[in-house]
């Protein structure tokens, strides 16, 4: 059967001329992305409508779920965030219909920023699962939600008499972390309670040697893949799975038309089903490449003397490089920065400190002896005494577990002011504080500010990391707080 893209290429020699959208017309005069814009079309007869599909679309979609082994699969082209989104609403409007009640969420803490913005959305009362974080040496990651921490909540929640409407999970971490999704399935269907996962960084679960299982395998009800970020596929293409019978599909499916646009990319639609394509079709040479990388990396890594990479312990995501620099006086920005002006290497990610990288299937030898060459030397930097910091390293405050004063929706629509970070301790923080990346909010609205998140945020703005949330102006850093009338 042929897949989206060849169908597209066929309209393009046997073109019907286009009295339609989109404007370009797929004329070759369109400008310098015209080959790109003779395959972009709008929903013209014989291309289906994804929010409707019947055809060409809905063959699409039905391949991803017999891929991933999902009962059903939906394209998603507003990025694994529609999928949250979706989701999130999906199962809060259920449980508001059943009970009466201010929908409940279950929820990482490592979760994406995302998933406050859903539960804004849905005016849900999120109870956070504190993750533990996973210490390796010095080096120091975050981790995931354990199991036993799934059952204390619900135990709780259940003697309260309220359920939650779903547990979020968000498995892997961005630094490669996997859950045990197992047995938090195991413990959230024993209570009746849906299991959503995301698992943005993860799509590439499940298929081939070495490789972690997959949510869906593991029996979570609703899984979010973003395809983009480990395979290969456009940027913002994601998949949001479904099964069982915990979800109302009718219903999600009408979250996902309030979520996606309207006019879907075609571009983006087959850049996923091609990719599906190359999963089913050859998923060991599309993904045995990471498996072995890593394990050369971890090998040559181990004769120096100061970087440190985290082992298959700690990060279980073949595809994820976490490097610490936690022994050192190096902070990650600083490796990350070297990595990128000197070695002319783009890692994903600095964290305070730790670099992330990612490993696919696209990834070149040429590449890999690159890496491993540039932090050779710079652990070489560090043994000869060669690298020096333009500042003292900043001392990082363990992880805060702010006091949930609001619900996010009451405390993001509540008045509020903009003052000095130097004058918020004790405030109540109207907006959303997210170190990005890797999009994980330190604050979210309706939380008390206290002493050691002042110190966090101050200690990572004068590292250089990017903290939205913050502005700064004339050298002082600021945030919103709920005014002093109402918080």
């Amino acid at each position: 059967m042929p897949d989206l893209y060849d169908q597209l290429k066929k309209l393009d020699k046997h073109a019907r001329y286009p009295y339609h959208m989109p404007g370009h017309k797929r004329n070759p005069e369109a400008g310098p992305l015209a080959d790109v814009m003779a395959i972009d079309i709008t929903e013209i007869d014989g291309f289906d409508d994804l929010h409707n599909p019947g055809g060409i679309l809905r063959e699409a979609q039905q391949r991803a779920a017999k891929t991933y082994g999902a009962e059903e699969s939906f394209f998603l082209v507003n990025g694994g965030t529609a999928g949250v989104l979706a989701a999130v609403s999906a199962v809060c409007a259920q449980d508001r219909e059943k009970s009466q009640d201010q929908p409940l969420l279950l929820a990482g803490r490592g979760s994406h920023q995302s998933l406050a913005h859903a539960a804004y959305l849905a005016d849900a009362e999120v109870r956070w699962l504190w993750e533990e974080d996973r210490a390796e040496g010095e080096a120091v990651i975050p981790g995931t939600v354990y199991p036993a921490e799934v059952m204390e909540a619900l135990t709780a929640a259940s003697g309260e008499g309220h359920l939650p409407a779903a547990v979020f999970v968000t498995s892997p971490t961005y630094y490669g972390a996997v859950a045990d999704i197992p047995s938090i399935v195991e413990i959230a269907h024993s209570f009746g309670v849906s299991v959503i996962v995301d698992e943005a960084h993860g799509a590439h679960f499940g298929f081939g040697q070495g490789m972690p299982d997959s949510a869906l395998h593991a029996g979570a009800d609703l899984v979010i893949d973003s395809v983009h970020k480990t395979l290969p596929s456009l940027t913002q293409t994601a998949l949001l799975h479904v099964q069982g019978k915990q979800v109302d599909r009718d219903r999600l499916r009408r979250f996902l038309r309030i979520f996606q646009t309207s006019s879907p990319s075609y571009v983006l639609m087959a850049s996923i089903d091609s990719c599906i394509t190359m999963l089913r079709e050859k998923p060991e040479s599309l993904l045995g490449g990471p498996v072995l990388y890593k394990q050369l990396i971890l090998e040559t890594s181990a004769s120096w003397k100061y970087l440190h990479i985290l082992s298959r312990a700690a990060v279980q995501d073949p595809c994820k490089i976490v490097v610490s620099t936690a022994a050192t006086h190096m902070t990650g920005r600083e490796l990350y920065d070297i990595l990128l002006e000197n070695y002319h290497l783009q890692p994903e990610m600095a964290g305070e400190n730790e670099v992330v990288f990612i490993l696919t299937g696209m990834d070149t030898e040429e590449g890999l002896e690159a890496l491993l060459w540039s932090l050779a030397a710079v652990d070489g930097m560090l043994a000869d005494g060669t690298f020096t910091s333009s500042a003292e390293k900043p001392q990082f405050p363990g992880t805060p577990h702010p006091e949930v004063i609001r619900t996010i929706t009451d405390a993001w629509d509540a008045p509020s002011e903009k003052l000095p970070l130097d004058d918020a301790e004790g405030r109540i923080c109207a907006d959303m504080i997210v170190p990005y990346p890797p999009g994980t909010p330190l604050l979210v609205p309706g939380e008390r500010i206290d002493a050691s998140m002042v110190q966090r945020l101050k200690a990572l703005t004068s590292a250089g990391y990017s903290v939205r949330g913050l502005e700064k102006e004339d050298g002082v850093i600021s945030l919103r707080a709920l005014s002093s009338k109402t918080g």
